[in-house]
């Protein structure tokens, strides 16, 4: 059975989102969030490779110098003072 097939049966079955999400980046939860010019140019990119201060980012708002952070997965809000 390839990998694809196996995919589709894990996804079809009463399993949470937080665990699919798990298996597909290897089992460690941890944080990314990259800032793009219009153009599409990375300008800036911060990451928690181990997941010690955020985990599973899945929105970001930038507002008054300031990066606030949340996810969908995990139960957090983060703010990150931009220089």
């Amino acid at each position: 059975m390839n990998s694809l097939k196996i995919r589709k049966v894990l996804l079809k079955l009463p399993i949470p989102a937080k665990f699919h999400y798990l298996m597909q980046i290897g089992g460690r939860l941890h944080g990314a969030v990259v800032k793009y010019s219009p153009e599409g140019k990375i300008l800036r990119i911060l990451e928690d490779r181990r997941g010690k201060v955020v985990r599973a980012v899945s929105e970001v708002e930038e507002k008054d110098g300031k990066l606030w952070i949340g996810s969908v997965l995990m139960p957090f809000i983060a703010v990150y003072q931009l220089e």
